[in-house]
Formats: structure tokens, C-alpha cells, sequence
């Protein structure tokens, strides 16, 4: 679940548990992991499980009941296409 965060994820996790969060992606990852073994209670749970359903927030496919995991890509809404209407006068 901690490799799949980004960087600024990172970030918050360890600035939730008051640890430094400077640093590049591998080495933030080697202290979550040294984080959660040590200091790990439900609080730091909630935020990682928080992180993580904000990038991959959950979505109903159409014509099927299974949620399935979105993709971490913003999605895009569509506007609906309007045909003229042919008036003629």
C-alpha cells in the first residue's frame, strides 16, 4: 500500500506522526515502513488508509453491482453533445 503513495502522500503521512518528511521516495518509504513497525496505533492507520482512498478512490462500473479501484488519474466529466435544431423560417 506505501509504494502505490506518491511523495507529497509521504509527506503527510510522517508529518501526521511528527517525523521528518524531507527526503526522496525511497527513503520516505524506509521510514513509513520503520514508522508503522514502531509507532503504529489507529490513528496512523486512518491516515494511511485515508491517503490511499484518495488516490485510489473507488468507482461503480456501469452494468456492474462490484465496486472496483479507479484509477488515480483525475477523471474528466464530458459534456453532453446538443444537435442544433433545424428551424427553418
Amino acid at each position: 500500500m506505501l509504494t502505490h503513495l506518491c511523495v507529497t502522500e509521504l509527506h503527510s503521512l510522517m508529518a501526521a506522526k511528527g517525523q521528518t518528511k524531507s527526503g526522496i521516495k525511497s527513503n520516505l518509504l524506509v521510514s513509513a515502513v520503520g514508522v508503522i513497525q514502531t509507532q503504529c496505533n489507529s490513528h496512523l492507520l486512518t491516515v494511511l488508509r485515508q491517503l490511499y482512498q484518495e488516490r485510489y478512490a473507488y468507482q461503480t462500473v456501469p452494468g456492474n453491482s462490484q465496486r472496483t479501484p479507479g484509477s488515480h488519474q483525475e477523471e474528466q466529466t464530458v459534456a453532453p453533445v446538443v444537435e442544433p435544431t433545424h428551424n427553418p423560417t
